[in-house]
């Protein structure tokens, strides 16, 4: 399987590489693997399959589940 780095998967995606690790860390990104300092996104990985954080301000209802 062929993997691409944050940075590239941000460049593809149209969002910043930080942003891109940060999913990663937070588990978000399906198949991502960290090695020493970087990680590593498979390469047929599209934006959609990747659980992004809604934007925006939470709902009342959302308020009383935290």
């Amino acid at each position: 399987q062929n993997f691409i780095s944050a940075r590239e998967a941000g460049e593809l995606w149209e969002v910043d590489g930080v942003t891109v690790a940060r999913w990663c860390s937070d588990g978000r990104v399906p198949g991502a693997i960290k090695t020493r300092s970087q990680w590593l996104i498979p390469s047929n990985l599209s934006v959609n399959d990747v659980n992004r954080p809604k934007m925006g301000r939470p709902t009342k209802e959302q308020e009383k589940t935290r």
